[in-house]
């Protein structure tokens, strides 16, 4: 079973699947990065802060979705 803390898409709105799932799950989510998905690698540790709309890595700086939520 695959067990998820946050929701980090390149793309999509409000109405986005990735988007939908997250809410309906309480998990934060940020959309819009642009570049996450070849950034980030498959268990990476990140901090998701859906509020603002920001991703970061330790020691690789922060990277800010265009949409948040």
């Amino acid at each position: 079973m695959v067990s998820l803390a946050a929701v980090v898409v390149d793309s999509g709105g409000v109405g986005s699947h990735a988007a939908i799932v997250a809410r309906e799950h309480g998990l934060p989510a940020v959309r819009g990065t642009g570049t996450a998905t070849t950034v980030l690698t498959t268990g990476q540790l990140v901090t998701v802060d859906g509020n603002r709309g920001r991703v970061s890595a330790p020691g690789e700086g922060e990277a800010r979705g265009a949409q948040r939520g």
